[in-house]
């Protein structure tokens, strides 16, 4: 019998390892196999919503081709004479058990895979406060990892020697095998190899360790008659391997199918070698009209719209293109996708309401990590759930239903939400807009500011790749400042008084501003350096109030209250010199891990230590409604509160209630749902239902300004020219979900870090999103907010194209289809607009 030959064969000289040898076939070659398929389990597990049963199936084992290849490749570098081949293999091993190791830590502490693009973060100073994080989990892993190799070596080493014996024996045949054996058997040179030892004494599938060879002595000896248990494995063996073999010649040429077979060893390579193209999509719709006519040889880069009131002389800020012939811009009459809504009149609820708004000052909070279902906290909610499903009883204890019911008082008055299931005994309403469907830009945080300081989209790129790249838009900033710029011939007199006040613009924060080159954008969005404030400047000897001994609240930030004298004197000095202050202020201690001062009195949410960071989460809420609540009552005391809008914003989410601590590769809705409230104790309380994008913020804060007389004559002008080209509806006014031509008001949002993936909606299916793989190895994703379904996932799009329509109809297949096609076509165009990747220009046209 073939198997009954394979398991006589005669084994090469072995032994096993002396005490001092640590890079050894016998220790290492179990290490590379655990380490490969371990990585190789969780890949598939990472994607298993992705994978249909049908797909595992029927070619899940030519998953492991590549792996089976990979460990008989290091058995054959452990196994050689050659003493540098030997080092190798151990190298090998041991890069695959810190890949495997990281790999695996990752997944747990963040749940995903890492993007081994992103690897060089760890070479940067600035990310080293972050690493700690997953520091328990990778030395769970590294330890786990050793011990089950250890203890199962025997078991691996058998295993690896009948895989190459049954690759091997088609050629023992051609060759016959009594050549084959002369040509195997190798001359009595002594020589340190580690295989286990025949022996009388059967072992796991026939062998044993021999004494002697522990002694570091090579002898031969001819097998005993095979055991059942051997020829059972190589059966065994045998069948997987062929199996193997033949799934990979059958199966499909897919990329889905690549993508799962990459062995751990080559992911980085292939990671990083990949040109990041997205996916081609197949239309199955043209003609005029469709969104593959519509979109075709388009773009929103222009020549600049006319500005005749920007001055001469020296470009100013965030206008270069205006100053630069032969320059393009955005411009929203040849954006496609733009839907206008400037022509239409306010919304019946402002109407006749913003005359007498007062707005001098202007405040963009942009909250940490703040998701939208705690603004404010809501009985029954996710959050809530959450924790009643971990106590014993399914009840909550008195305490932490009284911390949840005073968690977020001020997020109940700016909102006028109080439908929440608890008592209030005050129900105030400050007054303002709030969006209760808005999403995020991006789940970054620094790209999440600039898309709403700029009313721009971030680059869908990793990082803070914006601080290098050309703004396709003047920020905010950069508009206050050249109005200042404008020629203001009005007096006060019949007017309010502060229209002709210059504006200052000032950035306060608590946290660090080493964080991913944030820094640099500071100048870039328009803040002199003298009126930003973070952790840095606070905790130096030069602070102006002198420095901070505030404890660090997580590994970014000190608490926000350090500023709290900052804030005050930026409204003292607007007062004595009669100016206008543009403040943003980016609140940190919601950010993971969700610490709070030692001073704040901590509630314990739940005994499930499992929601230890859900519990340090909503405690750090809590500070945070406190915190903001004290920024309020500094307007007040400086009394600027009737004159302030505030702006309220969420950067982004947090999936902490879905067993998260982190959005990074995270496509779940809590990661992208987020407040944002216009608030003003003049403004009437409206909430807008609609979808609605942070992006929005800029173009209705410049329409709030206009339409509540807050600009002089000239201010007004400009902001008039400017408010019309942005890609952001204004919330004043009504909301189109769709333009003329029938296609959506589609809005993206970045994923953290930025080049994974792409979220995209649009107002006509508001609970409809489709999550883009922006670089292979990321899931197709669509998900119905409005039902409990996980959504549908898949490695290519026309196999999720195609189980949506099976599943929900040709209606969800054809807006897949839109969404694919709209989300490819904006990825190219983002690029075009911020001058990056293929669009960037070179050091010859940088320098003219």
């Amino acid at each position: 019998m073939v198997f009954e030959s394979l398991a006589r064969l005669r084994p090469r000289r072995m032994s096993i390892p002396r005490p001092s040898k640590i890079f050894t076939r016998k220790l290492m070659l179990p290490f590379a196999i655990v380490s490969v398929l371990s990585a190789k389990l969780l890949h598939i597990y990472a994607h298993r919503q992705a994978l249909s049963t049908e797909d595992l199936m029927r070619w899940g084992a030519s998953f492991f081709f590549q792996d089976v290849a990979f460990i008989l490749f290091v058995r054959m570098l452990l196994e050689s004479r050659m003493p540098i081949l030997s080092v190798l293999g151990s190298a090998i091993t041991v890069t695959v058990m810190v890949l495997s190791c990281g790999t695996l830590a990752c997944y747990m502490t963040i749940y995903t895979e890492p993007d081994w693009n992103n690897a060089g973060i760890v070479l940067d100073p600035a990310w080293w406060a972050v690493l700690p994080t997953g520091l328990a989990s990778l030395a769970f892993v590294s330890a786990a990892m050793t011990i089950i190799a250890a203890a199962t070596q025997q078991f691996w080493i058998v295993i690896a020697d009948m895989t190459s014996d049954v690759l091997l024996w088609p050629f023992r045949r051609c060759l016959g095998m009594n050549k084959y054996e002369r040509l195997n058997q190798a001359p009595p040179t002594k020589y340190e190899d580690d295989t286990l030892n025949p022996s009388n004494d059967p072992g796991l599938l026939g062998y044993r360790d021999d004494d002697a060879a522990e002694q570091g002595l090579h002898f031969e000896t001819q097998l005993p008659a095979p055991s059942k248990s051997a020829i059972g494995g190589y059966i065994v063996c045998g069948s997987l391997v062929l199996a193997t073999i033949i799934t990979t010649i059958l199966r499909p040429h897919d990329s889905a199918y690549t993508l799962m077979s990459w062995t751990l060893p080559l992911q980085p390579i292939i990671d990083v070698s990949g040109d990041g193209s997205p996916a081609v999509i197949t239309s199955h719709k043209s003609g005029p009209n469709s969104i593959t006519d519509v979109l075709h040889d388009k773009t929103a880069l222009s020549t600049p719209i006319p500005l005749l009131w920007l001055p001469e002389g020296e470009p100013l800020k965030g206008f270069e293109d205006w100053y630069h012939d032969g320059a393009d811009h955005y411009s929203a009459e040849a954006d496609p996708l733009k839907i206008f809504n400037m022509q239409d009149g306010l919304i019946p609820d402002l109407r006749g309401r913003l005359a007498d708004v007062d707005i001098r000052h202007v405040i963009v909070v942009k909250m940490e990590s703040i998701r939208k279902d705690v603004f404010p906290v809501k009985q029954g909610g996710k959050i809530w759930r959450k924790l009643a499903d971990a106590a014993s009883n399914k009840t909550l204890s008195n305490e932490v239903r009284e911390r949840l019911a005073t968690l977020t008082p001020l997020a109940n008055s700016l909102t006028c939400d109080y439908d929440d299931g608890f008592d209030h005994h005050n129900r105030t309403c400050r007054g303002g807009i709030s969006a209760n469907n808005a999403f995020t830009t991006s789940t970054y945080t620094l790209k999440s500011v600039i898309a709403t300081l700029c009313g721009i989209g971030p680059v869908a790129a990793d990082f803070n790749v914006e601080a290098k790249s050309h703004f396709y838009q003047p920020c905010l900033t950069h508009v206050l400042h050249a109005l200042n710029k404008i020629n203001q011939t009005e007096t006060s007199r019949g007017g309010k008084e502060f229209r002709p006040f210059p504006w200052k613009s000032y950035y306060f924060q608590a946290a660090t501003d080493s964080f991913d080159n944030q820094g640099a954008l500071f100048p870039i969005l328009g803040y002199q350096s003298e009126n930003v404030i973070t952790k840095e400047y606070l905790q130096s000897e030069s602070a102006r109030f002198g420095k901070s001994t505030l404890s660090d609240v997580n590994y970014f930030s000190i608490p926000e209250v350090a500023l709290e004298d900052y804030i005050k004197d930026a409204f003292q000095v607007a007062k004595e010199n009669n100016e206008r202050v543009f403040l943003t202020h980016l609140t940190s201690t919601t950010h993971h891990a969700f610490g709070i001062p030692a001073e704040e009195h901590y509630v314990h949410m739940s005994e499930n230590k499992d929601l230890d960071d859900l519990s340090n989460y909503i405690n750090a809420v809590g500070y945070s409604d406190r915190w903001l609540t004290k920024l309020l009552g500094i307007l007040e005391e400086q009394g600027v509160a009737n004159e302030t809008l505030v702006v309220f914003s969420g950067d982004h989410g947090m999936p902490v209630a879905e067993d998260g601590v982190a959005t990074y590769h995270n496509d779940e809705t809590a990661s992208f749902h987020v407040p944002i409230v216009l608030s003003h104790p003049s403004l009437p309380n409206v909430a807008i239902g609609d979808v609605v994008s942070t992006m929005q913020i800029l173009p209705t804060v410049l329409d709030l300004l206009i339409e509540s007389d807050s600009l002089s004559a000239e201010s007004k002008r400009a902001a008039s020219d400017l408010v019309k080209n942005y890609e952001g509806q204004s919330l004043l006014r009504p909301l189109h979900p769709a333009g003329q031509n029938g296609h959506g008001d589609w809005q993206f949002s970045v994923t953290n870090p930025g080049g994974a993936t792409l979220a995209a909606r649009d107002g006509r299916n508001p609970n409809w999103r489709l999550t883009f793989p922006i670089t292979p190895g990321q899931d197709w994703h669509f998900v119905d907010a409005s039902s409990n379904s996980s959504g549908i996932f898949s490695l290519s799009f026309d196999t999720l194209r195609s189980r949506a329509e099976s599943q929900l109809g040709t209606e969800v297949a054809d807006w897949l289809e839109e969404a694919a096609i709209v989300s490819r076509w904006w990825l190219d165009e983002n690029q075009k607009r911020w001058r990056y990747g293929k669009y960037a220009p070179s050091e010859e046209k940088k320098n003219d």
